[in-house]
């Protein structure tokens, strides 16, 4: 199961979408909050830590794009989904610079939103995978290191016995 949020303005939006969402996933995905700003969207987003991100781009106090800008100052690597109204290129753009996984004009279907969650959980398995990956190289190298005699005594106590 993998958990989002639903950042928008226009609280019919937010229901219709996690309608259309629970529609087209069934119980594959849970929304975890709600927020109609970008500013309250972060706060919950530190505090619900949802796989998925799903924002609207024109909303008061933080618009979509200081909140794109915001998340990617954060170092928050969810993948981002961007619901918009607005063909904008501005918007387009700051999207792209921000590697959101898609972008949706509204007025969407349940299927338009299922092929992006779809593209965004393939980016969070991929993500952990080479997360796994990479543990396991580093593990391979000091295993290689220990052996092969090339690790310092200090450092080999400190890795070993913390």
């Amino acid at each position: 199961m993998y958990s989002y949020i639903v950042i928008d303005d226009e609280v019919n939006i937010r229901k219709g979408l996690i309608k259309k969402i629970k529609d087209a996933g069934g119980d594959k995905y849970v929304c975890v909050a709600e927020a109609d700003n970008g500013q309250k969207g972060l706060e919950l987003i530190e505090e619900t830590k949802p796989d998925i991100i799903i924002t609207d781009m024109k909303m008061n106090k933080m618009d979509g794009i200081h909140f794109l800008e915001a998340l990617r100052g954060r170092k928050m690597n969810q993948p981002v989904i961007v619901i918009s109204s607005f063909k904008d290129f501005e918007y387009m753009q700051k999207s792209i610079e921000c590697r959101v996984i898609g972008y949706v004009l509204k007025p969407f279907s349940a299927e338009e939103i299922a092929r992006e969650l779809n593209k965004a959980v393939k980016d969070i398995l991929e993500r952990e995978q080479n997360a796994r990956n990479t543990l396991e190289e580093d593990q391979n190298k000091m295993l290689q290191d220990i052996l092969l005699g090339n690790m310092q005594d200090q450092f080999l106590e400190e890795q070993l016995y913390p």
